[in-house]
């Protein structure tokens, strides 16, 4: 069994609005309806087959967006011929209540509108009863699946994903141990009469369909790994999507073995990063090229360190990689004597070994390498200033305490900042600040900004209120793409929208890549595209997100009387 990131957006039924009882005769019907659309709309094999089904009695459930391209729907028709790749498209599609029959009314309407709230309350009702509804766990495990999977292939990584994921693992290990399910399943496949479709094959995929479904988290996992610079949002979702695995109900050798393949991983990428900034060091003579080189290498690693710490605390394998890694750069970097001859001529180099040495005495578990770090850093440590603290409260204009309020206070002349967050008391402390002038800002969502100055010479106390804002009107970008038939790009057309509830209108004109943009806040809106020599197009679109309307103008035919003589 194969099954990856894409594997919704390739699923034969969803892309070709099949039931999963569908014959040949009905998959090439779909298929003829698609070659006859593209050969007439004049569509690239590689472009998305935009309207293709709105014409006809398909019914999409959940349908893709973008639309599937003509390749897309020719490679679904190819896995609904297979014979085992249309049982796993099977497996991963929502089932009807009893075999031979189509889904009920109710749900098709849910999932053909993308109301996933109202089909999984509808499964969820039915799930609960006595004997065990397999067929709604079933298809709950698939719907939460989809809708994490769709999210994570849009670029999307906001915790309710995770959420999701989480929830149809349950649902995968309870159906895993019924044994009405594996009937059910097998029974299936036995109506199918195939040889291929036999129960050692089934057996198999009830085996791999934890390690398959898991494996999807180790692909995301991998492109963070293998990102040049990764940011802290890609850090959130890599973190997220290793306790997806780490926190899975599947059994706990299936979860280890990809616990040591995520460490295998990180370490070949610091390594790599290692023989590069190695290559650097050795060929050059310049010390500020091989400082430099460190640095980045430093920089590029910090968020390994942090996930093998964090994710794989008691991992003895977890643990060695991070005391080599530490061990590298701590002969990397300069004596703690050298370093010491930086605090007058170059303060900011100085800040920033002392700044590795500290994230390594962070890290280090060998006692050898710690006593030497910790060394290295009680030599240097009384070369800093004295220090000062400053105690932040916040409240509310009405003197309520105010928590999650995010506080940051930056050195203007070193352009150093230091963060936190006030508690449940309103109150946070940020220590250990040089003295010198410092800019601060107070944040919390749903309240104004504040920003000031202080001058930090002792410790002090500040309080600050802040007031609520003003709601404001949520816009997203309406990214409209025009196209004559043949797919010219169309400039100077005059785009027209207007709210359907408000009458208020919003206007653009494509410039000369066919493009224009219009903010938008939430809402129902009538469109209409002009542009003089075509015919003008109209329709409807609801905006609730950031979103694209693709549209092809067709041109006007101009005909001439022609007079007797």
């Amino acid at each position: 069994m194969s099954i990856d990131e894409k594997m919704y957006r390739t699923n034969g039924f969803r892309i070709l609005g099949l039931d999963i009882d569908s014959s040949n005769a009905s998959i090439e019907n779909s298929i003829v309806k698609i070659e006859f659309y593209r050969s007439t709309n004049n569509f690239k094999d590689y472009e998305p087959l935009e309207g293709v089904f709105d014409k006809s009695e398909t019914v999409l459930l959940l349908p893709a967006r973008p639309e599937p391209s003509y390749n897309e729907y020719q490679n679904a028709k190819n896995r609904l011929y297979d014979v085992e790749r249309r049982f796993m498209d099977e497996l991963f599609w929502f089932w009807p209540q009893t075999p031979a029959n189509r889904l009920d009314e109710e749900i098709v309407e849910y999932l053909k509108e993308d109301r996933c709230e109202k089909a999984i309350k509808y499964w969820e009702d039915r799930s609960n009863t006595n004997p065990i509804n397999i067929v709604a766990i079933h298809n709950l495990a698939v719907l939460y699946h989809m809708m994490a999977l769709e999210g994570f292939y849009n670029g999307i990584g906001d915790k309710n994903l995770f959420d999701d994921l989480e929830l149809s693992f349950k649902y995968w290990f309870e159906l895993l141990g019924l044994d009405t399910f594996k009937d059910y399943v097998k029974e299936r496949a036995c109506s199918i009469n195939d040889p291929r479709l036999n129960e050692e094959f089934i057996d198999e995929v009830f085996d791999k369909l934890p390690e398959d479904l898991l494996n999807i988290n180790y692909i995301y996992i991998k492109k963070y790994l293998n990102l040049e610079k990764m940011g802290k949002r890609k850090q959130k979702y890599l973190y997220r999507h290793i306790d997806c695995i780490k926190n899975s109900p599947f059994d706990k050798a299936v979860i280890g073995r990809f616990s040591s393949k995520i460490i295998d991983e990180i370490e070949k990428t610091i390594k790599e990063s290692e023989e590069t900034s190695q290559e650097g060091i050795t060929f050059f003579s310049d010390e500020q090229i091989k400082h430099n080189r460190i640095f980045k290498h430093y920089e590029k690693i910090l968020p390994y360190l942090k996930i093998l710490q964090q994710s794989f605390e008691d991992d003895v394998i977890s643990e060695s990689v991070i005391n080599d890694s530490c061990d590298f750069i701590y002969y990397k970097i300069p004596t703690a004597s050298n370093i010491s001859s930086m605090k007058s001529s170059d303060e900011e180099k100085y800040s920033k070994f002392i700044e590795i040495l500290e994230s390594l005495e962070e890290y280090v578990t060998n006692r050898k390498l710690l006593e030497k770090i910790q060394s290295d850093l009680s030599d240097l440590k009384p070369l800093e200033a004295v220090e000062h603290d400053i105690d932040f409260s916040v409240c509310d204009c009405d003197g309520n305490a105010l928590s999650d309020v995010n506080v940051s206070i930056t050195h203007i002349d070193a352009h150093i900042t230091y963060t936190t967050s006030t508690d449940s008391s309103g109150t946070c402390k940020i220590s250990k600040l040089p003295p010198g002038k410092y800019q601060y800002r107070i944040e919390k969502k749903g309240y104004d900004s504040d920003d000031g100055t202080k001058d930090v010479q002792e410790d002090s106390n500040l309080t600050i209120r802040l007031r609520k804002e003003k709601p404001k009107i949520k816009e997203y970008s309406l990214d409209i793409n025009i196209n004559d038939i043949n797919g010219n790009t169309l400039s100077d057309v005059n785009v027209s929208i207007s709210n359907i509830y408000t009458d208020k209108t919003y206007t653009c004109t494509t410039d000369s890549s066919g493009f224009c943009k219009i903010k938008l806040p939430i809402g129902k809106y009538n469109y209409k595209v002009q542009k003089n020599g075509y015919y003008s197009n109209k329709g409807t679109i609801d905006v609730q997100e950031e979103s694209n309307l693709n549209l092809r103008l067709k041109k006007k035919f101009l005909f001439r009387r022609l007079r007797m003589k």
